[in-house]
Parts: C-alpha cells; sequence; structure tokens
C-alpha cells in the first residue's frame, strides 16, 4: 500500500528545458558596459601607456631573453555615447593601410582589447574603435619579443672571508638619456638566509636587510639618465657553508645569477631591479591620434593637429578638449584652466605645455591656436 502511494508522487519522466540563446550584442548593437544619460561638466579623457620590461641577464652579460609587457589604461568622463578611435604606430596597420610612416613603427603581439573594441574592425583596418565605460578600465595589452638593453646596469662582485662574513660590491649605471630620469629604483640583491649583523655604505639612497626575503634592498628615489652608483654591504655568517654555497666572488649583472640564496641546492636567485620612468616607453609605441565623436552632445568643435617634440601628430574633434602631450601619457581637458603638479611645482595652464621631458617647453595658448588657425574663441 505505501508503495503504491509513493508511486504516485513519483515519475520516471524527464522534460528538457529549452532555452533560447541571447543574440550577440554586435546584432543587438547593444552596449552593456555603459548607461545612457550620463552627463558631465568638464568632459576628460586619461590616457596611459605603462610598460614592464623583463629581462634574463648573464652572469657574464649576455642578456639571454627580453620581453616588454604593455597596457593602455584609460580614465573616461565624457558625456553621452561618446565614439572614440585610437591611433598607435602599429607595424601592420601601416602595412595593411599602405601609409608612411615618419617614425618607428612598433609590431605588437598578443593584442588583448577590453570588450568595448570592436574587434571585426580591428582586424579589416587596424583601427581601435570603441565606446568606452565610464571610469577607470583597460583599454588594451600587448607583448614585445625584441631585444631591449638593460635600462639599468648593475654589476655585483660577492666576497666570501672564511666563512665567517660575507660582502656585497654593486654598481648601479643608468643606460638611458640623460633627459630622462628613473623613479623609485629598488634593486634587490639576494643573501644567504642565516645573514645577520648587515653593514651598508653608500653615496645615494638607502640601504636595509629585509630578512623575511633573505635579500638587501637599496633604494634610489631619483636617477639620473648616464649616472651611477655604488652600494656596498657586508655581512655575518654565524654557519659556515663552504664558498662555494655563498657565492664566493661571483659576479652578476642585471638580473645575473646571484649566490647566497642559502636554499640548499634549490637554485641562486637572480638580482632583482624594479624602477618606473615618466613619459617614456621602452618599445617606442606612441599614440598618433585620439578622436572622440558624440552626435547628441552640442559642444564647440575644437579640431587641431600639432607635434609634440618626438613629431607625433594628435588631431582632436569635435570635443572642446585641450591637450596636454607626453610620448607614454596625455590628459584631454574641457577647460583651458586646469590645475596639476609638475616638477614639484604647482602650475596653472593658461599655457600649452609640449614636452618629452621632465623640462617643458612652453608655448603660450593663444599664439599656437592663431598659428594652427583653428578659429577658436
Amino acid at each position: 500500500m505505501a508503495n503504491h502511494i509513493i508511486h504516485r508522487y513519483i515519475t520516471q519522466e524527464s522534460h528538457k528545458l529549452e532555452v533560447q540563446a541571447r543574440p550577440p550584442i554586435a546584432v543587438t548593437n547593444a552596449v552593456s558596459w555603459r548607461s545612457e544619460g550620463i552627463r558631465y561638466r568638464k568632459n576628460e579623457v586619461f590616457l596611459d601607456v605603462v610598460e614592464s620590461l623583463n629581462l634574463l641577464v648573464s652572469a657574464t652579460g649576455n642578456v639571454l631573453r627580453s620581453e616588454i609587457l604593455g597596457a593602455v589604461k584609460m580614465k573616461c568622463y565624457l558625456s553621452g555615447m561618446p565614439e572614440l578611435r585610437l591611433g598607435l604606430n602599429d607595424k601592420v596597420m601601416f602595412e595593411t593601410t599602405g601609409r608612411a610612416t615618419r617614425g618607428k613603427a612598433v609590431e605588437m603581439e598578443d593584442v588583448k582589447f577590453h570588450q568595448c573594441v570592436r574587434l571585426s574592425r580591428f582586424e579589416n583596418d587596424r583601427t581601435i574603435s570603441f565606446i568606452p565605460p565610464d571610469g577607470e578600465f583597460e583599454l588594451m595589452s600587448y607583448r614585445l619579443n625584441t631585444q631591449v638593453k638593460p635600462l639599468i646596469w648593475v654589476e655585483c662582485l660577492v666576497e666570501s672571508h672564511s666563512g665567517s662574513r660575507i660582502e656585497y660590491m654593486l654598481k648601479a649605471k643608468a643606460q638611458f638619456k640623460r633627459r630622462s630620469t628613473a623613479n623609485n629604483v629598488e634593486i634587490l640583491v639576494p643573501v644567504p638566509e642565516d645573514a645577520d649583523s648587515p653593514r651598508f655604505r653608500t653615496n645615494v639612497g638607502t640601504v636595509h636587510y629585509a630578512p623575511e626575503k633573505s635579500a638587501i634592498i637599496w633604494k634610489i628615489k631619483q636617477f639620473g639618465g648616464g649616472k651611477e652608483f655604488l652600494m656596498r654591504a657586508e655581512l655575518g655568517l654565524p654557519s659556515v657553508k663552504g664558498d662555494d654555497e655563498h657565492g664566493g666572488g661571483m659576479t652578476g649583472g642585471f638580473g645575473g645569477s646571484m649566490g647566497g640564496a642559502g636554499q640548499g641546492g634549490k637554485g641562486k636567485r637572480p638580482i632583482n631591479v624594479k624602477f618606473e620612468i615618466p613619459y617614456f616607453t621602452t618599445s617606442g609605441i606612441q599614440v598618433r591620434y585620439l578622436k572622440i565623436t558624440e552626435p547628441k552632445v552640442r559642444l564647440p568643435l575644437f579640431t587641431s593637429t600639432f607635434y609634440s617634440t618626438l613629431s607625433t601628430s594628435l588631431p582632436i574633434c569635435p570635443y572642446p578638449l585641450l591637450c596636454y602631450y607626453m610620448p607614454s601619457t596625455f590628459w584631454l581637458c574641457s577647460t583651458f584652466r586646469a590645475k596639476r603638479r609638475l616638477s614639484s611645482s604647482l602650475a596653472t595652464f593658461d599655457m600649452l605645455y609640449i614636452s618629452s621631458s621632465p623640462a617643458p617647453r612652453v608655448f603660450p595658448l593663444s599664439h599656437l591656436l592663431q598659428a594652427m588657425n583653428c578659429g577658436f574663441s
């Protein structure tokens, strides 16, 4: 009787749920990453090109492997649904379109885009066209396999004294142009895990021992191009493990193998160098133009073409935007009076600054607009 009642409620039939697939965004023309009706009193675009350089250098100074990892990051505060077109000095684009370039063209690999970029258009004519999200986002990332010399070269001599103490002598040299400056330089040198009693001497920056990393960290706030600095460190060794394990007498270069890892045969760790160089890209990638169109937002037209000291053109329309341009970073502002900290001083931009170095070239705004004959009032 009980089994009969259970069979009344338990069935062996199955029903497949049919779910209709949503049409792709390309068909519906929907923009899921941006809301409608966005309004700003001041329209701004911030574009940063950030590159990191990975190098593997042997102890003899030969570059074994080098690659550049880059990203184009944006902050967009624009009204309406603006359409942006970004032009880079892309080598494939020049070959596809047959255009000539006066500067260096860069061949990018492993390019990845934000979902807002129209991939079909990029595949056809290498144009980066998109409706940007509101706020901050990463527009694209790329990689370049190219032979690059170390921008900061580090030579290190390690000397072990009877297994009781170990001495490091470092020389760091900037191999980039004097007009550029590397900021927040951090050189990490591995040392034995059982090292103690550190003593340091340097002519610039600060040095400290980081036992949690088993490393010496040498920090230099500003490293000018063409300059070189010295640092000497001495540490005690309470345990005797032999000169070979502590790397006695070994010379390393930038990223070269260094002794003293103290990991019992797990391999010797490399020297690690971190730094930032503003207004400078290792690959030579340049922003050739950024065009902005928004038919529904009625703003006065301001279209211009001008050149920085690196001969990079930058036509802009139709937003009334003033552009402060650097090779790796530029800012677009809808007002002519903007304040920005430049070279540790607060400047009011009644003039247009165009420069590829920390020391800007100054052009009176009225003279520049008159020279361009853009008719802006």
